[in-house]
């Protein structure tokens, strides 16, 4: 969901074999974008034909071509925000 005037929106995506670590890494990650008022949004369609990885490249061109953000922030689904008072892209 893309607010009014941010300028910076963080992803993740992971699927059915990352999904306990992957909710809670996108629990972190959703509060750290919602104190700083970032977009974020996580993809959890993957390509079962690929490895899971590949669909980054996917969903990073597909918000690329948006053109509704300056930055993209892509967040690994089992990487954490634990010092949430440093701010990204502002």
């Amino acid at each position: 969901m893309q607010s009014k005037s941010n300028k910076l929106k963080i992803i993740t995506a992971y699927d059915v074999t990352f999904e306990d670590i992957g909710n809670l890494s996108a629990r972190s990650t959703w509060m750290y974008s919602q104190k700083w008022g970032y977009d974020f949004e996580t993809y959890r369609d993957l390509f079962p034909e690929r490895p899971a990885a590949w669909s980054k490249i996917f969903y990073l061109i597909k918000d690329l071509q948006s053109y509704k953000y300056e930055y993209l922030l892509w967040v690994d689904a089992d990487a954490f925000f634990v010092r949430t008072s440093i701010v990204t892209g502002k």
